[in-house]
């Protein structure tokens, strides 16, 4: 009679175990099994390693034998990557033991966002960190990061534009430029970024740009001048400095006072004879009108 004695080494065992008595030229056979959680590592049969085998069968016996199992715990992976302009920490890939946890922490840079986690192919949303527990398997973590993007907005008041107009989308960091015009006959009266002025400009470029902004570009028409004069007796209606808007129109009557007359009036130097009224039509430009008045001379 001779003796096989089986051991088994970490979490799994060798049936039979201990000493099994078999006799001469017989033959007995063993099942390795691993625990849960565990795997065969390797399986030394009288001392040489048979790899990780999980049986064997001893036959023909007609000596004394050894089998020694050894187990190992698994270990699965967790693979971390990154999308965009951020981190997920710890990076790469990260060994954990069955039954064990790994916790990780996901942070968008300077001028990003989170905008998803997606764990094992389940988007998670943007969360800031993610914990793997009872660790029983592979696993997959993914941070998908995206810019920051800031608002400008453009507004105009009045006859003119800001260009590009309304809201414009501009990137963490990126700059964007603006044109003002004032429409024909109009004038640029002044331009505010975030509510402070920044006097007649014509144009305004936001740089490195990490806030929402403001341009508001405010018009105003073109104002023009007539102005009236008198030379004699009489009078020109309305007299002296007269306004008048881009396009608009003014009228002038002119008269004598008593005992004079009209002797020619003068519209921007060039005479216009003995006229009694003078209208100027679609005004742009500044004008003049000057009356001239002789008194009346009689015949005896």
């Amino acid at each position: 009679v001779f003796t096989i004695s089986a051991s088994a080494n970490g979490n799994g065992s060798v049936t039979p175990t201990g000493v099994t008595s078999v006799n001469y030229d017989g033959s007995q056979a063993y099942t390795i099994s691993a625990g849960v959680g565990h795997h065969v590592d390797s399986v030394l049969v009288d001392g040489v390693n048979q790899g990780a085998i999980t049986s064997t069968t001893f036959s023909n016996v007609t000596a004394n034998h050894t089998i020694s199992a050894y187990f190992s715990i698994n270990v699965y992976t967790v693979t971390a990557s990154v999308n965009g302009n951020g981190s997920v920490t710890p990076a790469g890939v990260t060994n954990v033991n069955n039954g064990g946890s790994q916790a990780y922490a996901i942070a968008a840079n300077v001028g990003h966002h989170i905008d998803s986690v997606v764990v094992d192919g389940v988007n998670q949303g943007a969360v800031t960190g993610h914990t793997f527990s009872a660790v029983a398997a592979n696993h997959t973590i993914v941070g998908y990061f995206s810019v920051d993007v800031f608002t400008v907005t453009a507004s105009a008041v009045g006859n003119g534009s800001v260009t590009p107009a309304g809201v414009t989308n501009v990137n963490f960091g990126g700059s964007q430029a603006y044109t003002i015009a004032a429409a024909t006959g109009h004038h640029i009266d002044s331009v505010l970024v975030d509510g402070v002025n920044q006097g007649v400009v014509t144009s305004h470029t936001f740089s490195n740009v990490v806030a929402n902004h403001t341009i508001e570009a405010f018009f105003s028409i073109d104002v023009f001048t007539v102005t009236a004069s008198v030379n004699g007796n009489g009078s020109v209606t309305p007299a002296g400095v007269t306004n008048v808007n881009y396009d608009g129109s003014q009228a002038y009557t002119i008269s004598a006072n008593v005992g004079h007359h009209v002797d020619s009036v003068l519209v921007d130097g060039v005479n216009q004879g003995a006229v009694t009224s003078y209208t100027f039509s679609n005004v742009v430009a500044n004008h003049t009108i000057e009356a001239f008045f002789s008194i009346n001379v009689y015949a005896i």
